[in-house]
C-alpha cells in the first residue's frame, strides 16, 4: 500500500502517469465469474437454496434460451448442479427450486390467483401451467413419467397444466387468507409508526445514513444507517416533546393535517363533493350558453342583470329558457345561504333575481381572471365573496365624517351600510358585518356611536362601461357558480363542524384546554362564528387559509416572485419531456403498491379517453363529484372549452394568465397570435398531459376501491393521497415550496405512502425487486461479459449506484440491457459501449439519495438540498456552479447561458444544427439531440457517447446510458485526484502552521490533525485500490 507521501506525490504529477485502458484495469481487478466455481459438495444449505431459487425464478427465460439453442451446454451443467443439490440437501432446497418456478415473474402476467371463482382459478392456472411447462427449461436428464426415455416438452407442458390447475385455486384461496391474517399486523405497525414519530424519523434517518456514502463499504453503510437511526429517532423524540410543550404547534407547522380525525377529514371530503355538485350544475348551463354566438351570450347577460335596455318580449324562447334556468340555479343556492344564516332575507329579496358576478377588463380584469381561472380546492374553505349583496364602490367613514354625513348615507337609497365598528354593539361585538334594522335604527337615532362605518353603492352603468364590463354570460355565470359553490359548501361544512365540535362559552365559563376562539364574523365563518373549536381544526380552517390563499405573497413583488418561481418549476416538471416518462413509470409502481387492480385501470382508460365523444360514465361523474382529481377537473374542463374567449379578452385587456402570456401581450399582433397558437399546442398540451398522467391512475385506484365496497369519500381521499396530494400542505411546506425547497412536497407526500405500503403489504416491494432484478439478470446473461459488467458496476458514480426504493439489498437502478436490444454505438478500441437503462427516476421514492454533484450540504439527501429559482436558477450559475453536473462554469457568457437553460423548457428546441442561431442557449435536451445527429454519432474521450437513438430515448425519458469502463475509471481517477489535491493543501498548511509556531505548546492538537489527515489519506488509498485506479 502506498504511503501518504507517495500518494500525495502521485497526485501532484498526474500527467506522468500512463492512462490505463479497460484491459489494464480488468487485469488488476479481482477475478469474478457468473458461474459459482464450486462443486455441489462445497455449497452450504443456505447457498444451495439461494442458487436453486434463482434458477427457478428464471425458468421461463432458461426455457426460451433452450428453444433457441442458446447456451445449451452451460444450462445443462447448471441443471446437473441443481439436481445434485436437491439430492444432497433434500426437501428445503427442492422446495426453494420449485417455489422459484412458481414465482417466476412471467407468470404474474396471467393473474390466475385473482380470478373470482375456483373454477376460473383452475382454468387460468391450467393455462398458466401449460404455458410455463411449454416454455420452461426441460431437464435433459429427466425421465418420462408416462413412457420410456426422456421427458418431452409436450409432456412437461401437460404436467404443467395439471399442476397449474391444482396449485392456482389453492394459492388463490391461500393468498387472500394470508393477506387478511396479516392485515391487523400491518395496521398495528403503521399505527405505531404514525403515533410514535421516533419510529418514522428513525427509519428515515437510517435510510439517509445508508445512502449518503459514495466510497463506503457495506459495513460502513450499515454503521451510517445505525447512526442515522439514532439521530433520526432523537429528532423525532425532540419533535414529539416540542409538540407536546407547544400544544401541537410544532406538529401543525410541519405536518399536513396534523392531529385531524378521520371523521373531520370525511366532513372535508363531503365539502368537496358539495362544491363540485353545485359547480357541475352551473357548468351544465354554462356549456349550453358557450355554444351560442357572442351576441346571444351578451343578450343573456343583459337579461340576467335586468338591463333596462333589453325587454323579454320578442326574445327567442330558447334564449329565455337558458336565462331562466341560470336564474333558477342562482336563486336556489342564494336561498341556501339565507337558510344557513349567512345572508339576511331582506338582502336576498332585494338582489336575488338580478345577481350575477361581474368581470371587468380594465383595470381589474387581470386580477379577476386570475381568480376566475383558479378553481378553489376543498382545502380552500372560506367565504369568498358577497354573491347576493350589492357590489360597487365602498367608502370607509371614520367617526367625525360619519357624524357629519350619516343622514345622507342613511336616507339615500343608492347607498347601503354594510359594516360598523363600535364597542357599543350588542353582545360586546366590536364589528357588525350584518347590518339589520336594529343596528340601522340605533345609527339613525344616534344611540350607537360608531368608530367606523363602511358604506357601499352599486356601480353605475356608465362606470361599468368605463371599466370594461365583460358582458359574456358564460364567463360571468361560470364565476358566479364558482363563488356560490364555494360559499354554500363551505357554510354547510362549517355547520357540520359546529354541530360536532364547536362549543359556545359565555360569561365566566372556562375554555377547555386545546380549544380556540373563532372570530365572530358570520359571513365568513357561518355557524362557527363566535364558538370555540379544537386547536387542530381551528388551525386547518383559519390559520391554514392564509397559507393556502397566498396571503403572504399579496405584494406586487411577492406575486412577481411567485409567478417566476412557478414558471421555473414548470420547466423542471410539465415542460420537461423526460419527467413525463418518470412520472408515468412512478405512477405504475405506486398504483400497484396502493393495491390498484388491472380492471380498475382498464375502466379508467375507458373513462378518461375521449369522454366527450364516448359520453361521461357514471363512475367518472362520481369521481368528479368526490374530487378525485384534486378539485380542479370540472373547472379545467370548462376553461379548455372557453380558450377562444380567453384569448379575445387577453388581447383586449393587454393582460395574461401566466408568465408566457404576459410576454406575448407585449408583442405585435401577428407575433402574438403566432406565439399563442404555438403555446397552445406545446406548453399547454404538456401541462394537460402531466395532469392526465396522474388522473388516470387516481381514477383507476378510485375504481378499485369503489368496486371493493369502500365509501366514496374515503376512496377519493385515498386515490388523491396515493399519488401525492399536493393540496395537503402545512406552513413549512408552503414556505419550502416557495423558497429553497421547491419540490419538498413530493417527498412529504410519497414517503408516507411507501412507508404505509412497507408496513401493510411488504410483498409488493419483493415483487418489484424480483421483476427488476430478473430483467437485469437477463440483460447480464445475454451480454456474456460478467467480468466487464462487474468492473463497470464497481466504477459507477453516485448517480448510478442507487437502488430501487433507496432500500439496502434491493436491485440496482442501472438495468443492464442485452446487446440484442441495445443501440449500436460507435466503435472504439476494445469494442462498443455497454448500455444500461437507468430507472432511478421511474421508481417512486428516491427521497433519500445523496448525490455528490454540485455544491452540496454533507449528509443531506438530494430532495432537501437548497435550490429553487433564486439559488439553482440564478445565484449558482452566476457564481459558476452547475448544480446538475457539479462542474465549474467558466466566467463570461457560459454562465449566462446556464441561467438561460434554467428558465427554458427542457425540449429539443435549440442546439440542433441548422436551427440553433447561437443566440438562444441550448437546452440539455437540445444538446443531446445535436450530439446524436452528428454523422456517426457523438464520440468523446470524457463525455457519454451519443447516437440519434439514445438521444431520442433520453429526451423521451428512457435513460439509456452508454457505459465505457475506461471513461468510468478516468472519471473516478480525477475524482480521487481532486480529493488528494485538497488533502495535500491541508497537509501543507498544517506543516506551514507548525513551522510558524502556530501550534507552539499545542503539539497534541497538531498530532491529532496530522493523524486525521493520515487516516483520510489511508481511506483514499484504500478506495483507489478498491477501484483499481
Amino acid at each position: 500500500m502506498a504511503s501518504f507521501e507517495e500518494l500525495l506525490g502521485q497526485a501532484g504529477q498526474p500527467e506522468k502517469k500512463k492512462k490505463k485502458t479497460f484491459e489494464d484495469l480488468l487485469a488488476e481487478a479481482p477475478a469474478t465469474s457468473v458461474t459459482t466455481g464450486k462443486s455441489p459438495e462445497d455449497f452450504t444449505k443456505g447457498e444451495a437454496m439461494w442458487y436453486v431459487a434463482q434458477k427457478g425464478l428464471a425458468d421461463t427465460y432458461r426455457g426460451g434460451k433452450q428453444l433457441l439453442g442458446i447456451d445449451e451446454e452451460e444450462m445443462a451443467e447448471e441443471q446437473k448442479t441443481i439436481n445434485q443439490l436437491m439430492e444432497k440437501h433434500g426437501g428445503m432446497v427442492t422446495g426453494a427450486y420449485f417455489g422459484g418456478m412458481i414465482l417466476d415473474p412471467v407468470g404474474w402476467f396471467i393473474p390466475a390467483t385473482k380470478a373470482r371463482t375456483v373454477a376460473k382459478m383452475a382454468m387460468y392456472g391450467a393455462g398458466m401451467g401449460l404455458g410455463a411447462g411449454a416454455l420452461g427449461y426441460v431437464d435433459p436428464e429427466a425421465k418420462s413419467l408416462v413412457g420410456e426415455g426422456q421427458m418431452s416438452r409436450g409432456e412437461q407442458a401437460a404436467l404443467g397444466a395439471v399442476a397449474g390447475g391444482t396449485i392456482a385455486p389453492a394459492m388463490g384461496k391461500a393468498l387472500p387468507w394470508f393477506a387478511k391474517k396479516y392485515a391487523p399486523v400491518g395496521d398495528k405497525i403503521w399505527e405505531a409508526t404514525t403515533k410514535n414519530p421516533e419510529i418514522g424519523t428513525g427509519v428515515a434517518g437510517g435510510m439517509i445514513g445508508y445512502n449518503m456514502g459514495e466510497d463506503t463499504t457495506i459495513e460502513e453503510d450499515m454503521t451510517n444507517a445505525l447512526l442515522g437511526i439514532a439521530a433520526g429517532a432523537s429528532i423525532g423524540g425532540l419533535g414529539r416533546y416540542a409538540d407536546y410543550k407547544t400544544g401541537g404547534k410544532v406538529g401543525r407547522f410541519f405536518i399536513p393535517e396534523h392531529g385531524l380525525e378521520d371523521e373531520y377529514l370525511s366532513m372535508k371530503g363531503m365539502n368537496r363533493k358539495d362544491a363540485n355538485v353545485i359547480s357541475k350544475k352551473f357548468n351544465n348551463i354554462v356549456g349550453k350558453i358557450q355554444d351560442e354566438d357572442e351576441e346571444t351570450r351578451e343578450l343573456i347577460y343583459k337579461l340576467l342583470v335586468r338591463d333596462e335596455s333589453v325587454m323579454r318580449e320578442g326574445v327567442d324562447s330558447r334564449v329565455l329558457d337558458m336565462t331562466d334556468e341560470a336564474r333558477d340555479v342562482m336563486s336556489k343556492y342564494g336561498k341556501d345561504l339565507v337558510d344557513l344564516g349567512v345572508l339576511k332575507e331582506n338582502t336576498w329579496l332585494k338582489n336575488h333575481d338580478s345577481y350575477i358576478h361581474r368581470i371587468y377588463k380594465n383595470p381589474d380584469f387581470y386580477k379577476q381572471k386570475q381568480i376566475f381561472k383558479s378553481v378553489y380546492g376543498a382545502d380552500d374553505i372560506r367565504f369568498i365573496g358577497d354573491e347576493i349583496k350589492m357590489r360597487g364602490r365602498t367608502k370607509t367613514l371614520l367617526k367625525h365624517k360619519w357624524d357629519v354625513d350619516k343622514d345622507y348615507y342613511l336616507d339615500n337609497p343608492e347607498w347601503e351600510v354594510i359594516s360598523a365598528k363600535s364597542s357599543m354593539l350588542p353582545g360586546n361585538r366590536k364589528v357588525a358585518d350584518e347590518i339589520d334594522e336594529t343596528v340601522l335604527g340605533q345609527l339613525r337615532r344616534g344611540e350607537l356611536d360608531p368608530d367606523e362605518v363602511i358604506v357601499r353603492r352599486d356601480w353605475t352603468p356608465e362606470e361599468r362601461a368605463q371599466m370594461g364590463e365583460v358582458t359574456d354570460a358564460s364567463l360571468a355565470l361560470f364565476r358566479t357558480g364558482q363563488l356560490m359553490a364555494n360559499d354554500v359548501s363551505a357554510h354547510k361544512f362549517f355547520k357540520t363542524v359546529a354541530d360536532r365540535y364547536a362549543m359556545r362559552i359565555s360569561g365566566e365559563e372556562v375554555v377547555p384546554d386545546g380549544y380556540k376562539f373563532v372570530p365572530d364574523q358570520r359571513t365568513k365563518y357561518g355557524s362557527l362564528a363566535g364558538t370555540f373549536i379544537p386547536d387542530n381544526i381551528h388551525h386547518d380552517i383559519i390559520a391554514m387559509d392564509k397559507w393556502r390563499s397566498g396571503k403572504f405573497f399579496k405584494s406586487d413583488l411577492g406575486k412577481a416572485y411567485r409567478g417566476v418561481n412557478n414558471w421555473w418549476k414548470l420547466t423542471k416538471t410539465a415542460y420537461n419531456l423526460p419527467v413525463h416518462m418518470n412520472n408515468f413509470g412512478s405512477n405504475v409502481v405506486m398504483y400497484d403498491v396502493n393495491g390498484g387492480s388491472l380492471r380498475g385501470l382498464r375502466q379508467a382508460v375507458k373513462d378518461l379517453t375521449f369522454p366527450k365523444a364516448r359520453g361521461e360514465s357514471d363512475r367518472l361523474r362520481m369521481a368528479k363529484e368526490y374530487d378525485v382529481f384534486g378539485g380542479n377537473f370540472i373547472g379545467n374542463e370548462v376553461l379548455q372549452k372557453n380558450k377562444a374567449l380567453y384569448r379575445a379578452y387577453d388581447t383586449a385587456a393587454d393582460t395574461g394568465s401566466d408568465t408566457v402570456d404576459s410576454i406575448l401581450n407585449k408583442t405585435p399582433d401577428l407575433l402574438r397570435k403566432t406565439g399563442r397558437h404555438t403555446k397552445r399546442w406545446t406548453l399547454d398540451k404538456f401541462k394537460e398531459l402531466y395532469t392526465w398522467e396522474d388522473n388516470l391512475f387516481r381514477m383507476g385506484l378510485f375504481n378499485t376501491l369503489i368496486d371493493s365496497g369502500v365509501d366514496p369519500v374515503l376512496a377519493a381521499r385515498k386515490a388523491r393521497e396515493g399519488f401525492v396530494d399536493y393540496a395537503k400542505t402545512s406552513p413549512f411546506l408552503e414556505i419550502a415550496r416557495n423558497s429553497a425547497l421547491p419540490f419538498a412536497a413530493y417527498a412529504y407526500g410519497i414517503v408516507p405512502r411507501l412507508g404505509e405500503a412497507a408496513a401493510k403489504t411488504p410483498w409488493k416491494f419483493a415483487k418489484w425487486a424480483a421483476i427488476i432484478g430478473g430483467l437485469n439478470a437477463v440483460g447480464e446473461d445475454l451480454s456474456n461479459a460478467p467480468d466487464r459488467i462487474e468492473r463497470e458496476r464497481q466504477l459507477f458514480g453516485a448517480s448510478q449506484s442507487g437502488r430501487i426504493f433507496d432500500l439496502p439489498f434491493m436491485p440496482s437502478n442501472m438495468v443492464k440491457l442485452a446487446p440484442q436490444v441495445s443501440p449500436k454505438g460507435p466503435e472504439r478500441a476494445g469494442g462498443r459501449d455497454n448500455y444500461y437503462l437507468n430507472i432511478g427516476r421511474m421508481i417512486p421514492g428516491q427521497a433519500f439519495q445523496y448525490s455528490t454533484s454540485g455544491k452540496r450540504i454533507p449528509g443531506m439527501p438530494d430532495v432537501m438540498q437548497p435550490g429553487g429559482m433564486l439559488l439553482s436558477g440564478l445565484a449558482d450559475p452566476l457564481r459558476g456552479i452547475n448544480t446538475f453536473t457539479g462542474q465549474d462554469i467558466p466566467r463570461g457568457v457560459d454562465r449566462f447561458k446556464e441561467v438561460g437553460r434554467q428558465f427554458i423548457p427542457n425540449l429539443p428546441i435549440s442546439g440542433i444544427p441548422g436551427i440553433d442561431t447561437g443566440l438562444a442557449p441550448a437546452t440539455y435536451a437540445g444538446t443531446k439531440t445535436a450530439r446524436g445527429l452528428q454523422p456517426g454519432g457523438f464520440v468523446s474521450q470524457t463525455k457519454e457517447n451519443q447516437t440519434a437513438l439514445t438521444a431520442i430515448m433520453q429526451n423521451l425519458g428512457l435513460r439509456v446510458q452508454a457505459v465505457d469502463p475506461n471513461k468510468l475509471g478516468q472519471s473516478q481517477y480525477y475524482r480521487i485526484k481532486a480529493k488528494i489535491d485538497n488533502l495535500r493543501k491541508k497537509m501543507r498548511k498544517l506543516d506551514r502552521d507548525m513551522e510558524e509556531r502556530v501550534y507552539m505548546g499545542r503539539e497534541q492538537i497538531y498530532r491529532k490533525k496530522q493523524a486525521a489527515l493520515q487516516k483520510e489519506a489511508d481511506d483514499l488509498n484504500r478506495i483507489a485500490n478498491k477501484l483499481g485506479i
